[in-house]
């Protein structure tokens, strides 16, 4: 594996009016961009921290222009991660993507097989990022290869890493590995598949307040939490899996109190398990609501919860709603309908703003209290918000075009920050109006124009 330095073109995008104005340069010197990073990692994989909240630190816009888009010559894979210079890695079909926070790409460590999870940041900035043949890559700040270890199937959950530097990986052989930092295997678990098959782990692991490791067979579905130093089975979550019910994403934790919530294909239900034994506290039917309509909504449940400063769960099954869970009992505080049948990606600011992007390309901010204030729609499929920085969000999309006969595909990094005007995109772009101004601009100075 081999890294290639490049420099390439990159259009930034500013917008000084309702048009677009196009600049052709973009500042390549970090202590001029938006960015003031200290030592810790902003963005360190899907979900933010392992504990996987989807929780930001920081204040998130609440409409603003693209500042800058990146392109890519292949599609995205999974999920982009922040390191502590502000850097973004991006998993592509020919590798890894290092971009400076002005969206001027740095390097690309280039890989054999195409690159299917999203990419994790250890401690010291090392990478760690899963590919199709089921290689797992660790590469240097620099982009040079440290090492490799090989599972017996693909990768596609994001690596965990624990305080200590290990790495958790599961694979579609079934297989969650525990690696040292130098690489070495220190244990393996492997869960059930039915009858003949193997079986398989689709979702990143979760790491948990106490150090547990939490995951979920594709078959095998109950929620496992495993010993971080042995992968001896800790508990095993009490709600029984049924046949047709699959882990497709990974459990969440409350980042104050170790609380995990889990939601599953083919079941309707979110789950919230005790930390201490995985019994069940409370477990809510996110279809049964006053405000859902039954001939719009859907039991299939491939995307993870958020949860917010006030410890409330947002969920979204595959259909245009996002629900607010009350954390004390699973009551469903309010249901916020969207104008798009898709299911959303859903990450939180520290404000408690929800920021819900879906696969159909719309992207949506909403107030805690569930109302809508901004939105966006391209034609491409969005991946997980991810809000870094104060008044900044970094998203990405993956779109398929055909004219003529011709396929083409696009993907793209779109950083957004705020503006004061409406959001606008190749005229697609919208926002609604009376914008309430952000939390605490008038202390810190964010958003103030000479």
């Amino acid at each position: 594996m081999k890294k290639r330095k490049v420099f390439i073109f990159t259009v930034g995008i500013i917008a000084t009016s309702i048009s677009l104005a196009l600049h052709d340069t973009v500042p390549t010197n970090l202590t001029d961009s938006l960015y003031d990073y200290s030592t810790y990692i902003p963005w360190a994989s899907q979900g933010g921290k392992y504990t996987r909240s989807g929780q930001s630190t920081h204040i998130g816009p609440r409409a603003g222009v693209i500042k800058w888009i990146f392109e890519f010559e292949g599609a995205i894979s999974g999920n982009i991660a922040v390191g502590k210079n502000g850097q973004i890695l991006a998993a592509c079909e020919e590798g890894l993507y290092c971009i400076d926070p002005n969206g001027i790409l740095l390097w690309i460590y280039q890989t054999e097989a195409e690159l299917t999870s999203s990419p994790s940041l250890g401690s010291d900035q090392t990478t760690y990022v899963g590919d199709a043949n089921g290689i797992l890559h660790a590469i240097d700040p620099d982009g040079n290869e440290l090492w490799t270890y090989a599972t017996g199937g693909p990768i596609y959950g994001a690596p965990a890493v624990s305080d200590n530097d290990w790495i958790y990986v599961s694979s579609e052989d079934g297989t969650l590995y525990a690696l040292d930092k130098n690489g070495i295997e220190q244990w393996y678990f492997q869960t059930n598949g039915p009858g003949v098959f193997d079986g398989a782990i689709l979702a990143s692991p979760t790491i948990g307040l106490d150090g547990s490791i939490y995951t979920g067979g594709f078959y095998d579905s109950n929620l496992l939490a495993l010993s971080p130093e042995t992968g001896d089975v800790k508990w095993i979550g009490d709600e029984p899996a049924h046949g047709s019910k699959r882990t497709m994403s990974h459990p969440v934790v409350n980042d104050n109190n170790g609380m995990i919530y889990q939601i599953t294909l083919n079941d309707p239900n979110l789950y919230a398990f005790n930390p201490s034994d995985g019994t069940i506290r409370w477990k809510t039917n996110l279809l049964k609501h006053e405000m859902i309509e039954e001939n719009i909504t859907s039991a299939s449940g491939w995307y993870e919860p958020a949860i917010g400063p006030d410890g409330t769960i947002y969920a979204s099954l595959d259909d245009p709603y996002i629900r607010a869970v009350e954390p004390n009992d699973g009551t469903i505080k309010w249901v916020a309908k969207l104008e798009n049948s898709e299911g959303y990606h859903l990450v939180v600011d520290k404000t408690g703003y929800i920021y819900a992007a879906g696969d159909g390309g719309s992207l949506y901010i909403i107030t805690p209290e569930g109302q809508p204030v901004a939105s966006m729609q391209n034609g491409g499929k969005l991946g997980y918000p991810v809000i870094a920085h104060d008044h900044h969000l970094l998203i990405t999309y993956n779109e398929v075009r055909v004219a003529q006969s011709k396929v083409e595909s696009i993907s793209r990094i779109l950083s957004i920050t705020d503006e004061p005007i409406v959001l606008q995109w190749e005229e697609r772009l919208r926002a609604i109006p009376d914008v309430p101004e952000t939390p605490g601009d008038e202390d810190d100075g964010h958003n103030k124009r000479p």
